[in-house]
């Protein structure tokens, strides 16, 4: 399937998201995890950008580019994949919901 996002969206793969269930078989509920920690997703694809109001000029609001690491909102973005429940999957995001660009993941 090849994926093209629409406007100033791109397209994520988590690479990691928080386990629900620790090592000890103790369930986290779901409403816990959403709102601690933020998933790390490579970026596989690009939108076309924004048109600019005034200029009427497309550009894109962030500096991301494919294969960037970025960390991503725990309920932000859309699965692509509609049987995918638990947004486990790669997802569509707006690019103002991306908080940050992860260029070391080895301090």
């Amino acid at each position: 399937m090849r994926i093209i996002p629409i406007g100033d969206r791109v397209a994520v793969e988590p690479i990691y998201a928080p386990e629900r269930i620790t090592g000890g078989g103790v369930i986290i509920p779901e409403s816990i995890i959403r709102w601690e920690v933020p998933t790390l997703c490579r970026i596989i694809a690009l939108g076309t950008g924004k048109i600019g109001k005034r200029t009427g000029k497309r550009y894109l609001s962030v500096d991301v580019k494919v294969g960037d690491l970025v960390l991503v909102g725990k309920l932000r973005g859309y699965p692509i994949d509609p049987k995918d429940e638990l947004a486990q999957g790669p997802k569509i995001v707006d690019c103002e919901d991306l908080l940050c660009v992860v260029e070391d993941l080895n301090p």
